[in-house]
């Protein structure tokens, strides 16, 4: 994860418009929803709920902070996902070798797609690559 898990537990309240609803979603309990709000709270130096006797009320800095949360998360979420896609497509990249030693199922089993260079053919200048 490349945000602060703790993100994902304020969205669930500010949307739950709870602690318990919000732990409920989350399948943990309300005094653990509590400690992590607590703990955000503090390591943002920011009040983002305001509690009363008849619930929570989102501050201002927390309606700031939920509009920016959320599209920090799907934002890393979709970065994540690009980079998967990029190493998925490094997996596949083609090896080209000259097969003198008999390495080409070697490569394969590894899952490279090889081809075998003959000698005397073009190579490949793999400082290039």
């Amino acid at each position: 994860m490349m945000y602060n898990p703790q993100l994902d537990t304020f969205i669930c309240v500010v949307e739950a418009g709870s602690f318990s609803k919000a732990a409920e979603e989350l399948y943990i309990s309300a005094p653990a929803v509590i400690k992590q709000i607590n703990s955000l709270e503090n390591s943002l130096n920011l009040q983002l709920f305001e509690r009363t006797h008849r619930g929570l009320i989102i501050t201002e800095a927390g309606k700031s902070l939920y509009q920016d949360a959320k599209y920090l998360i799907q934002y890393s979420k979709e970065s994540l996902i690009r980079a998967q896609e990029a190493m998925n497509h490094n997996d596949e990249t083609l090896c080209c070798i000259y097969d003198a030693f008999g390495f080409e199922d070697e490569f394969k089993k590894l899952g490279y797609e090889v081809t075998v260079v003959q000698e005397g053919e073009d190579t490949v200048d793999f400082d290039e690559l």
